[in-house]
C-alpha cells in the first residue's frame, strides 16, 4: 500500500514512539494518533507534582508553582509532533472498534483506517481489595497529582496539630516507591508549614 493511513489509539510511550518511527519510515503514510488529551503525561516523574514542597515550606503553593511544575509532565503534542507533517493528533475520546469495517468508534464519529494500533495503556487496578478504590486517590495523571496534592493540604488542615496523621501508599511498583520516596522528604516540610510536628505524621507503603 502506497500511501497508508494509520491510526494509533494512545498517546502514551507506545503510541507516541510507535507514530515518530512510523513517520521516519514511512513518509508517505498518514497517521493519525488519537488522544483525549493535548499532551503526553510523562509517568515517571508524576510523583514531583503531587509532593511538591518549597524549602522550609517558606510561602504558600501558588497555581502558578503547580503549572510549573505539571509542564514537564503534560508535554503538548504539537511540541512532540513539531516537524513531522504526516503526523496529525486528534483529541477525542475512543468508544469502540469495527476490526470488519476498519473503522474506530469515537466520540465525534466514525474514523477509517488501513492499518490500527492499540495503545490505550491501563486503568487502576485496585485487585478487589476492600474498599481501597472508593477510600483512595488514584495516580495515573496529572489532575491525580495535583489532587492528591490537596488532599494532603486538607489532611493537615483538618486535623489536630498534635493528632497521629498515616499516609498510605497501595502498591509497590515504581510508581508507589518513587512516590514514598518523594513523600517521606515532602511531607515533614507540609507538616511544619501547617504546624504539625512532623513526627505525627506516618507514611506506609
Amino acid at each position: 500500500m502506497a500511501n497508508p493511513k494509520i491510526v494509533i489509539l494512545g498517546g502514551g510511550f507506545g503510541g507516541v514512539r510507535a507514530a515518530l518511527d512510523l513517520s521516519q519510515k514511512l513518509p508517505a503514510a498518514t497517521i493519525i494518533l488519537v488522544d483525549k488529551n493535548s499532551y503526553h503525561s510523562y509517568y515517571p516523574d508524576m510523583y514531583e507534582l503531587s509532593s511538591v514542597v518549597f524549602p522550609g515550606g517558606s510561602r504558600p503553593l501558588g497555581r502558578k508553582d503547580f503549572l510549573a511544575v505539571k509542564s514537564t509532565l503534560a508535554i503538548p503534542f504539537k511540541d512532540i509532533f513539531s516537524g513531522r507533517e504526516n503526523v496529525e493528533v486528534k483529541e477525542d475520546a475512543v468508544l469502540g472498534v469495527e476490526p470488519k469495517k476498519n473503522e474506530v468508534i469515537l466520540s465525534s464519529g466514525l474514523l477509517g483506517y488501513d492499518f490500527l494500533i492499540i495503545a490505550l495503556g491501563s486503568e487502576t487496578n485496585f485487585f478487589g481489595i476492600p474498599h481501597l478504590g472508593e477510600k483512595s486517590q488514584e495516580f495515573k495523571s496529572a489532575s491525580d497529582a495535583l489532587n492528591l496534592r490537596s488532599a494532603l493540604e486538607e489532611l493537615f488542615l483538618s486535623r489536630g496539630k498534635l493528632e497521629v496523621m498515616s499516609v498510605m501508599i497501595g502498591g509497590g511498583g515504581f510508581t508507589g516507591t518513587e512516590l514514598a520516596g518523594e513523600l517521606a522528604f515532602a511531607l515533614p516540610k507540609l507538616a511544619k508549614s501547617h504546624g504539625h510536628p512532623a513526627e505525627n505524621v506516618r507514611l506506609i507503603l
